[in-house]
């Protein structure tokens, strides 16, 4: 996992592999889907935190080096996953952010979409329909495209 402070300096090329802002209160899950992200060939920032989440997300896409996908879990400490969403998307954020949440239920999909998320996922990880939903967001990703192992 790479620490907020990796991302000083970052110059004006493109950033390769895609970047995923990971915002996981829960450090065990983190861990784990840190793992399941760096082998799809993703590198991976997390932050256990929606105002750390909101804070890192608008300073990269402020700096020009936007995330190419945030994966918001909506349960966390300091700011939940919806409020953090909102104001990211308040302030314009564009780039996709999908929620996650121990909660199948209608209700926590409708308020995540409601909150300006772009997709949702319940935990625990289906990490094939992951792979599928994170390849819609990141279509020219050829390790996501040749990661048809996941699909199975």
């Amino acid at each position: 996992m790479i620490a907020v402070s990796d991302l000083d300096g970052l110059e004006d090329e493109a950033i390769w592999p895609p970047r995923v802002l990971l915002a996981e209160d829960n450090r065990d899950m983190q861990q784990i889907f840190s793992r399941q992200l760096t082998t799809l060939g993703l590198q991976v920032v997390g932050v256990a935190n929606g105002r750390s989440a909101l804070e890192l997300a608008t300073a990269a896409w402020k700096a020009g080096h936007p995330f190419d996908v945030i994966l918001m879990d909506l349960e966390m400490p300091i700011i939940d996953g919806y409020e953090a969403t909102r104001q990211l998307r308040n302030d314009g954020y564009p780039g996709p952010i999908l929620s996650l949440s121990a909660h199948s239920a209608d209700d926590y999909r409708q308020e995540s979409l409601l909150a300006g998320c772009n997709d949702c996922l319940s935990k625990p990880i289906d990490w094939a329909q992951l792979a599928v939903v994170l390849r819609k967001y990141l279509p020219n990703h050829v390790a996501l495209h040749d990661s048809r192992r996941d699909d199975r």
